[in-house]
């Protein structure tokens, strides 16, 4: 199929509870009916791991063995079906929710994926790996309130106490 598709993201680093907003961006060179088009959201959980063999107590040979587990999967749809002809471009705005995915092992990796499904021919894709970032937040030495300091912000949002520096 002669088209193609691109992921643009408005930032491609969030802190953790922002969305992810941005266009999938599809062209074509050649009419074609999509079906639908929906950004797939993955998350993965990479770990490596190292194995040491040894001579006389010197390491001769490491060998090392990529993991990667599949911990989360969700197609969310942007756009109901529509027809695109020959020489013409599509934008379809979306905005996703992706939260942090903590783990004690190995990193997260975040996937977003723009998926126009086309029947009864390969779906045109186009991939970004984003990142998310955790957001701090500080506890109040008084009443003991969870929250996330904002700039300028010296003082409690729930007792009124001062923010200790």
């Amino acid at each position: 199929m002669k088209a193609g598709m691109a992921l643009n993201l408005e930032n491609y680093t969030i802190a953790d509870g922002e969305p992810f907003k941005g266009t999938a961006v599809l062209t074509a060179d050649e009419d074609i009916h999509v079906e639908e088009v929906r950004i797939d959201v993955r998350i993965t959980v990479e770990s490596e791991q190292s194995d040491v063999k040894r001579s006389g107590g010197i390491p001769v040979e490491v060998s090392s063995e990529k993991f990667v587990d599949y911990v989360f999967s969700q197609k969310i749809p942007v756009s109901q079906g529509f027809d695109i002809g020959k020489g013409e471009r599509r934008e379809i705005p979306f905005e996703v929710k992706v939260r942090l995915w903590p783990t004690t092992f190995g990193h997260s990796v975040y996937h977003l994926k723009a998926v126009a499904n086309v029947k009864g021919r390969p779906d045109v894709t186009n991939e970004v790996k984003p990142t998310i970032l955790p957001v701090t937040r500080v506890r109040c030495q008084y009443c003991r309130t969870l929250f996330e300091p904002n700039p300028g912000v010296s003082k409690c949002p729930s007792c009124g106490a001062p923010i200790a520096p």
